[in-house]
């Protein structure tokens, strides 16, 4: 999706998500919308969430 609808799924998700707890349903996105803009918002961390130091960690988290 463009970068306006990201921005604009992000802008509703502060305003109704958070405030009256609306769900992604409730906003009539395609599902491609939020799950682009969950994956623009992981490339924008600093640092990796999956680095090696981090692999036992995971694979903890994997098996519960």
């Amino acid at each position: 999706p463009s970068q306006g609808k990201q921005k604009k799924i992000v802008a509703e998700l502060n305003l109704q998500t958070i405030d009256r707890r609306t769900t992604l349903n409730e906003l009539s996105y395609a599902p491609h919308v939020p799950v682009s803009t969950l994956k623009q918002y992981l490339r924008e961390f600093p640092d990796r969430l999956l680095t090696t130091a981090l692999l036992p960690q995971w694979n903890r988290t994997i098996s519960l």
